[in-house]
Order: structure tokens, then sequence, then C-alpha cells
């Protein structure tokens, strides 16, 4: 407990040392997300859908995605924008001890280091999408094909094959076996991704797996996946903002700077939207429920060290927001 604790507040400590070095924060308007900088004013306008989450929490960048358009890469600390053609974002890449999104244009591939956007290596081609099981990646073509990289050299493709997924299994003294699905069969290779065996149908699930090897003389475990612990942390530290009714029946957003002291910062009217609030990130966030669904309409940070509101004055009237003068 006490070592789960010391990471808690380890994290914290980056995360904050991070915040202090932003000078740019997304924010969302009307669905959309776009870009401001630390007095609140629109560099970007808001028309990207989404958030790439999988970013290193200590990443000086964030990425906005959307259905249309490029993706956009935002230097926190200086502002600095790049457009990519394509980040597939649903893997990270394990390598050399650093995390890796895989990348792409229309003639080029390349993984991204997950901290420092700007660092990348390049792949032997432009695939559609990377994945990664153990000491390999798969780079994924059209019509079920994908070439097999070493982690240790992706320069190199080591084959081309059929394929569709993959998992890898051990046996009982831990050696690899890579099981390779297609849309038709089922391929197994060694560790060394020397192939072994190939079936006539496809196997569809462990078990039918684990009775074809042992018809070759090899007995495979099932994998097992850890479960990780929540962790509950202290009150977000000072200061910090809270959020109360007021008389008129509108809510008022205040900066704690102590127990004791407290500074008003502006006043608003949620309307009909679900509000929620993230201290640890001094984040508002405004939705609005669709056909069963919850949807962000609405969201912006709040700089609680200079009570500086991080949002557009132009869209102020969508929750009929008003700064209090101090």
């Amino acid at each position: 407990m006490i070592k789960k604790i010391s990471l808690f507040f380890f994290v914290q400590i980056l995360l904050n040392i991070s915040a202090q070095n932003q000078n740019f924060y997304e924010f969302r308007h009307d669905y959309k997300m776009g870009v401001v900088d630390a007095q609140g004013n629109e560099v970007v306008e808001p028309k990207y859908d989404w958030k790439l989450y999988i970013l290193n929490h200590n990443s000086p960048f964030f990425v906005l995605m959307s259905k249309t358009l490029d993706p956009l890469i935002v230097n926190k600390e200086t502002g600095k924008t790049e457009s990519v053609k394509y980040i597939t974002g649903a893997y990270l890449i394990d390598l050399s001890k650093s995390e890796y999104i895989y990348i792409h244009d229309e003639k080029n591939g390349f993984l991204m280091d997950n901290k420092n956007l700007e660092q990348r290596i390049q792949m032997p081609k432009m695939y559609n999408d990377v994945i990664q099981e153990e000491d390999y990646l798969f780079g994924i073509n059209s019509k079920g094909k994908a070439d097999v990289i070493a982690k240790n050299n992706i320069s190199e493709i080591l084959m081309s094959i059929d394929f569709a997924s993959v998992d890898v299994y051990f046996d009982s003294k831990l050696n690899k076996f890579y099981v390779v699905h297609s849309a038709k069969k089922t391929s197994v290779f060694d560790e060394s991704f020397n192939s072994l065996f190939k079936t006539e149908a496809q196997l569809k699930d462990f078990k039918k797996v684990a009775a074809f090897l042992k018809t070759k003389g090899i007995q495979i475990k099932e994998k097992t996946y850890p479960i990780d612990e929540a962790i509950t942390g202290p009150a977000p530290e000072y200061p910090h903002f809270d959020i109360k009714k007021t008389e008129e029946q509108t809510l008022l957003c205040y900066i704690s700077e102590s127990r004791t002291s407290q500074q008003n910062l502006f006043t608003f009217n949620p309307k009909k939207f679900r509000l929620s609030t993230d201290r640890y990130n001094n984040e508002l966030t405004f939705s609005r429920n669709e056909d069963n669904r919850v949807f962000d309409y609405l969201s912006f940070y709040i700089n609680v060290k200079n009570k500086q509101i991080l949002f557009p004055k132009k869209y102020w009237n969508a929750i009929d927001l008003k700064e209090i003068s101090n």
C-alpha cells in the first residue's frame, strides 16, 4: 500500500510540473474541439471531434482527432501545430523502453514516440495499421495480408502472411507460439517465427487451438490478464476550484486558495446540460443525453493559479457565463 500511495503522489508531481509549462489547451463547444492560449484566446476554432487519449500524460503535446479532418498535433508549451494524415491510435507499440503510436500518410508509415511526438521511426512501408504481439510487429495491409517485422530490426520485413488476427501462447517451459488466424485457416509459428503447422480451417478460440496443438505434443496455457487495483487519492491540493449554488439559482465557480480563503471567479447556468467537474485537471464538462447516449457538448479548463478561464468569450453565452471582477 505504501508503494501504491508513493506512486500516486509521484504521478501527481509530474502532472503538476507538466501543467506549469502548459500554455495551450483544448476546449469544446457545440460538440467540437479547438485550442486556446493561456489567456483564453481562440487559436484553433472548434472543428475536431475528440482528443487522442492514449498519449503519455507527461507528453508536452496533445492531439485532436476528427472524422473528416487530418489529426492535429499541438505543442502545449509553444502552440506549434502539425497536421498528420493518419493516426491509427488504437494500439501502443512497446519498443526500446518507449511507447510508440503508428501514424502514416499516403506513402510512408512511422512509429511516433508517445511522449515526444516529434521523434519518429520510419517503417519499411505504409500500413493501414500496426499491432504488436510480444517480439514482433504486424504491419496490416489491405486484402487480408500483414508483414511480420521483428521488434529488434523494424527496417526489415521477415515475411508476408495471410492475416486476420494473432495470439501468443506459452507452454509449461515458457516457449512462445504465435498463432496467426486468416480468413480461412490458422498457422502456428515458433518464437523465431519459423512455420510449424497449418490447419485447413480457422481455429476460432483457445480450446480449439489447444486441442490441435495437443495432437502435436504441445500443451499451451490460456492467457491470464492482471487486474489493476484502483487507487483513491486525497482531495485536490490548493488552489483548486469549487462549485456552489447562488441565491439566483445560478452556479458560482470559485477558487479555494486555502481552507479559509476563496475568490469568486464566474457564475454560469448549466441549463439543460449535465455538469461534471474534474478538480485534478481543473476542467468543467457539459454534456447532453441524446438517443440514450451521452455526448460532451462543451468543456474547458481553468487556470486556478492565474484565475484564468480558458474558454473563448464568444462562446460564454452558451452557459450564461459571467466573469466576476475582483
